[in-house]
């Protein structure tokens, strides 16, 4: 009777060990994997394209920096709203206007040109939430005519827009933000 318990011992330990020996080879296997990065959600970023949401959702998961702009935006109280800027003038990779304020809020239209590569793009959306950020750091900035007084006192003239009565800015901060992203995110 020893000899049964000890043949059934023995058998219950080699099949412990070969369970566990298969836990540990699955674990390492699934360690292995490249685990998919999940961005973090900021309501104050809406896109209506899908693909290009996909390529915002990229962009914040990798990109500390990008994350750190959305965040500042939600706590400034403006929304974005995202698109392609598929009737860009020629020359023109990304712009970010005045919408509206109301009720506490301000809504600005920011477009990104169709043409440029996904880094690129996200390059340049981090150059245009920059923009974001600087509207959202100044309060006087309540409509369009609001915006070109500011932007005169920050931004460097660009020239005239293409359109009749549009004009063109730029600043330091949104080319260093859209460059440091550009870095960050070069390596994926």
């Amino acid at each position: 009777m020893t000899t049964l318990v000890r043949s059934r011992t023995r058998l219950m330990r080699a099949g412990v060990t070969v369970v566990c020996s298969m836990l540990l080879v699955a674990g390492a296997a699934a360690a292995d994997k490249p685990k998919k990065v999940r961005a973090p959600h900021f309501e104050t970023l809406r896109c209506f394209d899908p693909y290009l949401m996909e390529i915002i959702q990229q962009g914040l998961a990798r990109s500390g920096t990008l994350q750190e702009l959305a965040s500042h935006l939600e706590r400034a109280g403006v929304i974005v709203f995202l698109s392609y800027g598929r009737n860009l003038p020629p020359a023109t990779s990304g712009r970010t206007r005045f919408m509206a304020a109301s009720a506490g809020w301000r809504y600005l239209s920011t477009e990104l040109s169709d043409r440029l590569s996904r880094l690129d793009l996200m390059a340049l959306l981090a150059h245009e939430l920059q923009h974001a950020v600087e509207i959202a750091d100044a309060p006087e900035v309540v409509d369009e005519a609001s915006l070109k007084q500011f932007y005169r006192r920050l931004g460097a003239y660009s020239g005239p827009g293409m359109s009749e009565g549009s004009v063109w800015f730029e600043t330091q901060g949104a080319i260093d933000i859209g460059r440091r992203v550009y870095s960050e995110l070069e390596r994926w």
